[in-house]
């Protein structure tokens, strides 16, 4: 080391040595635990230890590094920890590179420096144990002794190597409960019924519940001997030493484990009484079996069982002890309140009965206290009746009053004015029945409540009048009549009273609705018509309320008389209306009910009462409930209730009559109701009728009918709802007819001068004779037909899949081009063809539609890209060449510019037994196969064929309809092809017919028994989901029972749903109906009350519960249907599901199949979205630049002529084209010429170039010309 030197006491200390820093002398540095002095300056290389020279050690030191790590530089001094030791490094190195190597390979370079524990947590198998490594095996903690590996199970554990272990602390180990076939170790403790038990030998427990603990007792040790509570004892259950179980009233514990079924045999040798006691039962019950030491109350006493029993009255033993079946504990008494004859008594029970106090002697019933046979007086008292009255019945200790004196009753009795008034039973030797208690004054003459003295000569009473009389003076004396009655009109108050003599006038009103009901239809012929005032008030009625005919209830004002149903009536129907009856200006409220199941259209209904509904009488043939003359009206009436229903017409509860009500000013406030529920042919008629949160609004179904204007739905579920038709009604019934038309010719080929081929889109069916008849620019074509042909094709349609896919498939191909030039076998196509895949073309249909090779048509074989060649084979036998549509017409040698192809999916019928094979083309609209045009029909199919499609870009395969018929049309024999035919079609008639399958809007039907009218319903056999509206019949021939007629229907009928041939068609014109005038929708499918959240919903706006679906404004099902003008809370205006206007927009949408727009001189409109495509025509232009561009605007006529004259007519953008038609002159490439005729230049020509005709000729010509004039 160096010297200390004081005069050297000048140290700069530089922390951590740091390579590439510059040290000058004295400068101290830290590096690997030792201090270093500098005595040379320098700059640091790259480690210390190539400086060292330039330094002396200062301080020697240690530094920790930690756990060892592989592959790490260590230094003299460094300290590192490995497996539980402590270690220094002796010697500068580097570590082994390898973990699992570890420090012992580089011991050499290390010193042991100390020892410690490595915690390696729970004891684990085959694992590799080093010296000091510390485990917890169960509840003893053991450290390492040995180096070595664990044993490979657990079943062998830490005892396999026990010798290589040392015990560091011992403790339990809580094991939980004890479970079967599980290794307890030494010092587990687990709980065992109510013991705590320790292991003192290792072992696995026994496999089963049953076997248990016991089996191995010997290897346990208790711990804990507490109890368990076992409840009742149970036959065929385990239970073990120390469970405490209850038997009777008393508890035991087992001594001994068991399972028994029979607790008596096992009780002296395997239970022992715990604890004797009784069981308190209650009142005693016939039905209870007892056990001994049970207690019950019985009466006003208590008994204790002596012996199990059942059905054996405690008192049957009277006062006795210790024998029978209960013993008596304590005689107490039990009061009952008043004594009456329903209630069976018991022995100490104790009632009132008139003004006494009595005991039970015995169990009685019906048996009357005074009589004294079963009870005891208790206390002889006095209860006081206020004044005697007739006809009461009186008993003993009972005091009454008459003519000011008081008497006690002596004798139960009923009161009879002739023997038992109490003045006149003084003088009644036969019985006694009255004693006085004080005598009154004799002047005193008023006996009855509502008594008042007067004076005629003498002291006299006037006995009170009925209810809502008064006092009138009649010959100098008071006396109690009527005042204010008017005839018919009765009254309702909540002062009023339903007793005899009341409701006639406001200050005595009944006091219910219902008990003046009641009160006219006793004598309905006298009393009604006639109208009930209730005033104001709430009436609590008991429920249902039937109004009389003609009658008319009418409250003071629509928010203050209220209406509802008494307790326990709350899912009542409340109001039964008949003819003529009213209910005006009141709220009802307080029916409640929740909503069904959903029915076969998922709809559901109330399962609550309804607030005004039609009477059902004693049945539907109950004349005096039936509406004959006048409907039911409910004006300003509002409803508020929960699952129930305001309104419910039901006409099957009248067999006749009109079946109605009407209303006006009627809202229903119904959680989950029905605000207006019409059904089995009921009628209704409402205005200003609002519905508010009701499950739907309003409800057709089975016939029933409903007009509404002036009305709304808000919120709820479903506004306006129709479902089904009338049942039992008898329908018109009529046909499909797909068999009105003749054959159909699809395609009519020509070369723009002669008819070159046809192809059928259905060649028909049972021919023996057919016409042809060729229309079209040119003269004089004639086909003749004689060949017809039997088990042929006679049409294809494209059919469908079954689900939502759309038919014929989709990515067919359709291109069209203009080839290059071509020959007998192969074609250049179109230079700006992009397909680079040879693949994609191969197998696929050529057919040339236009220019040099019109007709050919062939599969493409090969495709090369690059040069756009594709070689052709032929689609009848795969020969090199191309077939032709007709053997009249040569292939041609060369292929030009002026060749327009189209490369479409190849379609190969499956070939007859023995007959010709059919030919096809597919037509593809938007990549998709829209029907087959038959070029051939074959023959003699016996089944029918398969078709096989080739189309290397399709993705869904199309699927085929195919039928084979007789008498099916071939091939034409052409007579005469014409001349002049640019544009052609062909039309047939014979006395032979096509089966069509008709979709779209009209369908042709037969067999029709009478005529249906516009509205009506129709319904077409094997389409079951759709009722089509009928809005039009045309073309109507034959007579009623057997019309045939064309019916226009809503909304059309799709490819999919084409009926067959024959199809049963029925037309309803008694369904469900809503007609709605003027109607408003409010956010409907926002819910019931709950959430919809108003008025949160327009303050947080809609959530996931409450946003509106305009879909549930209007539901038509099982043919009901919904007729309605409407708005909705967006201000959109609706005419059914025909026309629409977005007020937000301004876009119109109009079914343009519905509507006839005859006469129509000018239309405008924000924007018009025609048929299903997603196009909105906004504007018809005049502009012919078409400087627009755009997807919105639509030409007229003179614009396009503008555009067409601007492209055409010379200047920098002329027109191109392969070949050019006009009328009967063809210009193509340098030739001009004409189909036949002569070609006229009436202007004066300049013919340049030498061609045939030169100048001096044409001048010789018309020199000779001239001569001959």
């Amino acid at each position: 080391m160096a010297d200390f030197l004081l005069d050297r006491i000048r140290f700069t200390w530089t922390a951590g040595w740091v390579s590439g820093q510059v040290y000058t002398k004295d400068d101290v540095t830290y590096y690997r635990g030792r201090v270093y002095v500098c005595i040379t300056g320098h700059t640091a290389g790259a480690d210390i230890r190539t400086d060292i020279s330039k330094w002396e050690l200062m301080f020697d030191g240690q530094e920790w590094k930690g756990n060892w790590a592989a592959n790490t530089v260590y230094g003299i001094g460094n300290l590192v920890k490995y497996n539980g030791y402590i270690y220094r490094c002796v010697s500068n190195h580097t570590s082994v590179i390898l973990n699992n190597l570890g420090l012992p390979n580089d011991l050499a370079h290390w010193t042991l420096l100390a020892t410690t524990y490595d915690w390696k947590n729970i004891w684990a198998t085959s694992y590799n144990y080093n010296l000091g490594d510390v485990v917890r095996y169960n509840g003893i903690v053991y450290i390492c002794s040995t180096l070595h590996t664990s044993a490979v199970s657990a079943a062998l554990g830490l005892e396999a190597d026990q010798a290589n272990w040392n015990v560091v602390v011992t403790s339990d180990y809580w094991s939980t409960d004890w479970v079967i076939s599980t290794r307890y170790l030494v010092d587990d403790l687990v709980r065992y019924g109510g013991i705590v038990y320790r292991c003192i030998t290792a072992h696995t427990s026994a496999v089963s519940i049953t076997l248990g603990l016991e089996p191995d007792q010997a290897k346990w040790e208790i711990v804990i001997s507490g109890l368990e509570y076992k409840t009742d004892w149970q036959a065929g259950i385990k239970y073990k030493v120390n469970d405490i179980v209850k038997v009777d009233a008393s508890l035991y514990i087992c001594i001994i484990a068991n399972t028994s079924v029979n607790f008596t045999d096992d009780l002296l040798s395997k239970w022992q009484v715990w604890m004797p006691g009784i069981g308190y039962e209650s009142a005693w019950e016939t039905s209870v079996e007892y056990d001994k030491g049970d207690v019950v109350l019985y009466g006003g006493y208590t008994y204790v069982a002596l012996v199990r029993n059942i059905n054996a009255t405690p008192s049957a033993t009277g006062f006795q002890k210790g024998i029978g079946n209960w013993d008596l504990i304590n005689s107490n008494f039990k009061h009952m309140g008043e004594w009456d004859d329903t209630t069976n008594y018991k022995t100490g029970d104790v009632v009132r009965h008139g003004g006494y106090l009595y005991v039970a002697t015995n169990d009685s019933n019906a048996s009357f206290p005074d009589a004294l046979t079963a009870w005891n007086i208790v206390i002889p008292g006095s209860k006081f009746r206020a004044e005697w009255q007739d006809n009461n019945t009186y008993y003993p200790g009972e005091i009454v009053t008459y003519l000011g004196t008081p008497y006690t009753c002596i004798l139960r009795h009923i009161a009879s004015s002739s023997g038992s008034r109490p003045d006149l039973d003084q003088d009644y030797d036969q019985e006694n029945f009255w004693e006085y208690v004080a005598k009154g004054s004799v002047n005193n003459v008023l006996a009855e409540i509502g008594d008042i003295r007067i004076y005629n000569s003498e002291i006299a009473k006037l006995s009170i009048g009925l209810a809502g009389q008064v006092i009138k003076v009649v010959t100098d004396l008071p006396t109690f009549s009527n005042f204010g009655v008017t005839q018919k009109v009765y009254f309702v108050g909540t002062h009023g009273s339903d007793n005899v003599g009341f409701g006639f006038t406001a200050n005595a009103p009944f006091r219910s609705v219902n008990r003046a009901c009641e009160y006219i239809r006793e004598d309905e012929a006298g009393r009604a018509p006639a109208t009930i005032y209730i005033t104001t008030g709430l009436y609590n009625e008991i429920l249902p309320i039937s109004v009389p005919a003609n009658v008319a209830l009418v409250g003071d004002e629509l928010r203050s008389t209220v209406i509802q149903p008494a307790a326990g009536n709350e899912s009542n129907d409340m109001f039964y209306v008949r003819n003529g009856s009213g209910i005006r200006n009141m709220t009802l409220q307080g029916l409640t009910g929740i909503l069904g199941s959903p029915n076969s259209y998922l709809t559901k209904r109330p399962l609550g009462g309804a607030f005004v509904g039609l009477d059902p009488g004693t049945g539907p043939a109950d004349t005096n409930v039936h509406i004959t003359s006048k409907s039911p009206y409910i004006q300003n009436v509002t409803t508020f209730g929960t699952g129930c229903v305001g309104l419910k017409v039901d006409g099957a509860l009248h067999n006749a009559g009109n079946r109605s009500i009407v209303a006006n000013d009627f809202t229903q406030v119904i959680d989950d109701g029905v605000g207006a529920w019409i059904t089995n042919e009921g009628l209704s008629e409402l205005v200003s009728v609002f519905t508010y949160f009701n499950y739907i609004g309003y409800l057709a179904e089975n016939g029933g009918k409903m007009r509404a204007t002036n009305g709304n739905n808000s919120y709820g579920t479903y506004g306006s709802v129709a479902e089904g038709v009338t049942i039992g009604e008898d329908p018109i019934l009529a046909n499909v007819d797909n068999k009105s038309k003749e054959a159909e010719v699809g395609i009519v080929h020509n070369n723009g001068n002669e008819i070159m081929a046809i192809a059928y889109s259905n060649a028909g069916q049972t021919y023996t004779n057919a016409t042809f008849t060729v229309a079209g620019s040119g003269a004089n074509a004639s086909l003749t037909m004689s060949d017809f042909r039997d088990g042929a094709v006679s049409n294809v349609k494209v059919a469908t899949l079954g689900d939502s896919s759309i038919p014929g498939g989709l990515n067919y191909t359709s291109i069209v081009g203009g080839a290059q030039t071509g020959d007998t076998t192969s074609i250049t196509l179109d230079n700006g063809d992009l397909q680079t895949d040879a693949a994609k073309y191969q197998g696929q249909l050529l057919f040339i539609i236009s220019g040099a090779g019109l007709g050919q048509y062939g599969v493409i074989d090969t495709y090369t890209p690059g040069t756009k060649i594709a070689t052709i084979v032929k689609h009848s036998d795969g020969t090199a060449g191309w077939d032709r549509i007709s053997d009249n017409y040569s292939v041609a040698t060369e292929l030009n510019l002026t060749t327009r192809y189209q490369i479409e999916p190849r379609l190969v019928f499956s070939a007859p037994v023995s007959g010709v094979r059919a030919i096809g083309r597919a037509v593809v609209e938007r990549s998709r196969i829209t029907s087959v045009n038959i070029y051939n029909p074959g023959s003699g199919y016996a089944t029918t064929p398969t078709i096989t499609i080739t189309d290397n870009e399709a993705t869904v395969n199309a699927q085929f309809d195919i039928s084979v018929q007789d008498g099916v049309l071939g091939l034409p024999t052409y007579a005469n092809r014409g001349v002049g035919y640019i544009r052609s079609t062909a039309t047939i008639t014979g006395n032979g017919s096509a089966e069509n399958r008709q979709t779209g809007v009209d369908l042709r039907i037969s067999n029709l028994a009478r005529l249906p009218g516009p509205g009506d319903n129709v319904s077409i056999n094997g389409i079951e989901e759709v009722v089509y509206k009928l809005t039009r019949i045309t073309d109507v021939t034959g007579a009623e029972p057997n019309l045939s007629a064309t019916i226009r229907l809503y909304p059309s009928i799709g490819q999919e749903e084409a009926p067959g041939d024959n199809e049963l068609i029925t037309i309803r014109q008694s369904y469900s109906q809503v007609r709605l005038t003027g109607h408003d929708f409010l956010d409907i499918g926002s819910g019931n009350v709950s959430s919809t959240r108003y008025p949160q919903l327009y303050l947080d706006g809609v959530d996931s519960l409450n946003t509106p679906q305009q879909q549930n404004e209007v539901q038509e099902s099982g043919g009901g249907r919904v007729f309605y003008t409407s708005t909705d809370q967006d201000g959109n205006f609706r005419v059914g599901e025909l026309f629409e206007v977005e007020q937000s927009t301004g876009i119109v949408t109009i079914d343009a199949s519905q509507f006839d727009l005859t006469g129509l001189t000018q239309l405008s409109l924000g924007g018009i979205q025609v048929g299903g495509s997603a196009v909105v025509i906004k504007e018809f232009s005049k502009d012919g630049t078409f400087i627009a561009n755009s997807n919105n605007i639509v030409p007229t006529q003179a614009a396009i002529i503008k555009y067409l004259n601007s492209r055409i007519s010379g200047g920098s953008a002329n027109a191109s084209t392969n070949k050019l038609i006009a009328g009967q002159i063809v210009v193509e490439l340098s030739t001009i010429s004409s189909n036949g005729t002569e070609i006229n230049i009436n202007v004066p020509a300049n013919i340049a170039g030498g061609g045939i005709a030169g100048g001096d000729m044409l001048a010789m010509q018309l020199f000779a010309h001239r001569s001959k004039r």
